[in-house]
């Protein structure tokens, strides 16, 4: 089996042992194109370092890239992904990448063509109004179904989120205090009935 590194293979040191140990019992050999492994008693050894150096890179970009995201959502950008429903990505320049191309990155902005849309659905949720109704007068979603995760996204409430980090008022809220806790009651009596 010829693969271009042993870190395409895998990036998970226990992983890489074990596959590498069974393809070897049914008779197959792993080339690696461009690790340099030497032949002999000592190659074991060294593929199981290049092996741990592999898992030590993904752990360390993982890291780095975490690091990167809170960066950009303390400064007020997107954590990625897609922005729900009622706001849309501005593209933002913010500098130049090592490679001299633009770094560009997303902030969320209200979308005018449905900000109003959602501010009412809120509204009709906040004094009691079904799913069904709330889609009826919204047509924000193809489904009703989708209502439940919109009405538990503190994003609508200006809240910028990347993994346990929160950024209070990090974008422009949908949605005001009030309306917030009367709808996350309406949840909380719903889940109660269940």
């Amino acid at each position: 089996i010829i693969v271009w590194s042993l870190s395409r293979f895998a990036r998970n040191l226990l992983d890489a042992q074990f596959h590498k140990a069974d393809l070897r019992r049914r008779g197959y050999e792993l080339i690696s194109l461009s690790d340099n492994l030497p032949d002999g008693d000592y190659a074991p050894i060294i593929e199981a370092l290049i092996d741990w150096k592999n898992e030590r890179f993904l752990k360390d970009m993982s890291r780095d890239v975490k690091r990167g995201l809170r960066d950009l959502v303390r400064q007020g950008y997107a954590p990625g992904g897609s922005p729900p429903v009622g706001y849309k990505a501005e593209k933002v320049t913010i500098g130049r990448r090592r490679d001299g191309s633009p770094h560009v990155v997303s902030r969320w902005v209200l979308d005018p063509g449905k900000a109003d849309q959602v501010r009412k659905a809120w509204r009709m949720k906040a004094t009691g109004a079904t799913y069904p109704k709330i889609h009826e007068a919204t047509r924000l979603y193809g489904s009703k179904g989708s209502y439940a995760s919109m009405f538990a996204n503190e994003t609508y409430r200006g809240v910028l989120k990347c993994g346990d980090l929160r950024i209070e008022g990090g974008l422009e809220a949908l949605v005001d205090e009030k309306t917030w806790k009367a709808v996350q009651a309406q949840r909380r009596a719903h889940a109660r009935l269940l």
